[in-house]
């Protein structure tokens, strides 16, 4: 069979790839809405948060329990976006097979990339052993001869991207993996009639990027330029794949650098601009910077003309409409001396320690963050900076008027969402506090001695239930504990939906520490909590493998550098 020049669709499936890498996870200005309530109602999670990659999509598009293996796999086509004709392959819950068996060598087969890429948990390296049984009609090696060629390849590799994201030609070599291609094999010749086998066992050791994610690829390559036809056709199964994952070295090292969050206590526009410019600052000396920054204006009030807005730390109540004031005066100060390439979201919090916590004030505090997402639209710095909502919900403040029941909160959560839907997050910065962490939590299992009321379910609505809700939750404690509670409310999400609860990183108050004293079991640094808490999402189960984008500490101080 003549073979042909090739399939113009490669161009299309390459762009496609490039949109991802270049959109999935960033910050846009204006809205935030990206679907995300409606896809994780299809069983998908194409979540956009602020730094995540493909991590959070691949991480529950099939969730596959292994049983007798060292690490699960949760496997994905290895074309997430179209190749230039669909792949052939399906999965096992330890094996991947590609092609179709039995075809003569005039058959012919489509043109793509016939394999998965399975999320791994976090590890500095990874023991990989497998069988495999693999035939082909065609050739993969150098063309000095009649019938030999770059064509169709089987390999096994981990990356720090999907297989597919690769920038690939022929030969496929170590430099194009990253180094880390473990098993290749394809055939010496082809149209000789002779059909090719290899089979047996092997393991490789293959290294682990423990800052970002990593990926198991196995796949029957037969689009990669220039040699690429549908003639001579190949396949082949590797099964009972068993990964083991070893001990995770410098996760705290890889910790983003950490934002400055503030309780605040004034909405003095030259103060915010001044803050903003401080923060601006620090993001000039980080190229690319992609931060968030809470401003923490205090617990809800409502005044005697019915207007909304927060107690403002040691200062006078603060009108939503100061807020927002404020709100803007720091997005300029940041622009003007951040990086063209800095983006920051803001969000604008206040908490369920007090009252009115009712469903009203949570579609004033929504009201408020649309109105300074116009102001910034109108402004120079729309493109480096956003807005979001957020509240420190905590379970077991003790409040003589006990606000902060579930019953309460969740108003609240739903009045603001009511308002903006997924357009403009609501970040919950609070705790888990009666949440277990050495357990799935069920039931009332998040009580605590103030509300023994609080369910998990409760806390899943607040943080990720909601249309607009997504937890970056307080990891105070230095033994661990609010990061594997956070874990396992994770955990709790995927049991529940299919998708686990994706986090947008973690709040930290060593500042606030080291201003007015506090315990010093809750003084973790930034680098510590951040650490905690992607550690226990990315070494316990793979179906909360994800990124955690961002890390920020809060503290009392107004006051300008």
């Amino acid at each position: 069979m003549a073979r042909s020049s090739g399939l113009g669709g490669q161009d299309e499936a390459r762009a496609a790839v490039v949109f991802w890498r270049q959109h999935i996870g960033r910050i846009t200005a204006g809205h935030q809405n990206d679907g995300r309530k409606v896809l994780r109602r299809n069983g998908r999670s194409f979540v956009v948060v602020v730094g995540l990659s493909l991590a959070s999509i691949m991480s529950s598009m099939l969730t596959l329990p292994l049983a007798e293996a060292a690490t699960a796999i949760v496997w994905q086509p290895s074309c997430l976006v179209p190749c230039p004709e669909p792949p052939e392959v399906t999965f096992g819950l330890d094996s991947v097979s590609m092609g179709i068996p039995g075809r003569s060598g005039s058959d012919t087969q489509p043109v793509s990339l016939h394999g998965a890429a399975g999320v791994l948990p976090v590890a500095t390296r990874y023991t990989i052993k497998f069988d495999y049984d693999l035939y082909t009609w065609d050739s993969y090696n150098a063309p000095v001869a009649p019938s030999t060629g770059y064509y169709d390849s089987f390999s096994v590799s981990v990356t720090t991207a999907p297989y597919h994201e690769f920038e690939r030609s022929d030969p496929i070599d170590q430099s194009q993996i990253s180094g880390n291609l473990g098993f290749q094999w394809g055939g010496g010749s082809y149209g000789d009639g002779i059909l090719e086998r290899t089979s047996g066992t092997t393991t490789v050791e293959l290294n682990g990027d423990p800052s970002t994610t990593n990926y198991l690829n196995v796949v029957l390559d037969t689009a990669t330029y220039p040699d690429i036809d549908n003639a001579m056709p190949s396949w082949g199964t590797i099964k009972n794949i068993e990964v083991t994952p070893h001990t995770v070295e410098g996760i705290e090292a890889a910790a983003p650098p950490a934002t400055v969050s503030r309780y605040m206590a004034t909405t003095d526009t030259s103060v915010l601009k001044a803050l903003g410019a401080d923060a601006g600052t620090d993001a000039r000396d980080q190229p690319g910077a992609q931060e968030v920054v809470i401003l923490f204006f205090g617990a809800p009030v409502q005044f005697a003309d019915g207007t909304y807005g927060a107690t403002c730390y040691n200062g006078p109540d603060c009108t939503t409409a100061q807020i927002a004031s404020a709100a803007e005066a720091f997005a300029h100060g940041y622009w003007l001396e951040s990086g063209d390439d800095s983006r920051v979201r803001l969000a604008l919090g206040t908490s369920n320690n007090s009252g009115p916590l009712n469903d009203a004030h949570g579609q004033a505090w929504a009201r408020m963050v649309t109105d300074v997402a116009a102001l910034l639209a109108d402004s120079l710095y729309r493109v480096q900076v956003d807005v979001a909502g957020a509240n420190d919900m905590e379970l077991d403040w003790n409040t003589p008027l006990d606000w902060n029941t579930p019953t309460a909160t969740r108003a609240w959560v739903d009045g603001y969402s009511s308002v903006v839907g997924a357009s403009y997050y609501l970040y919950n910065f609070g705790d888990a506090a009666g949440c277990p962490s050495d357990r799935t939590p069920s039931g009332n299992d998040c009580g605590t001695a103030t509300h023994p009321e609080w369910t998990v379910e409760d806390v899943y609505h607040i943080s990720w239930g909601a249309q607009s809700a997504i937890p970056l939750p307080q990891i105070y404690r230095n033994d661990g504990t609010n990061a594997r509670q956070w874990y396992r409310l994770s955990l709790y999400a995927a049991d529940r939906d299919g998708d686990p609860m994706i986090l947008a990183g973690s709040l930290t108050q060593l500042g606030a520490c080291r201003e007015k004293g506090c315990n010093t079991s809750v003084d973790n640094t930034p680098s510590e909590g951040w650490a905690q808490l992607f550690t226990a999402l990315n070494t316990n189960d793979v179906r909360t493998a994800q990124h955690l984008p961002w890390s920020t500490d809060i503290r009392f101080s107004n006051t300008p550098r």
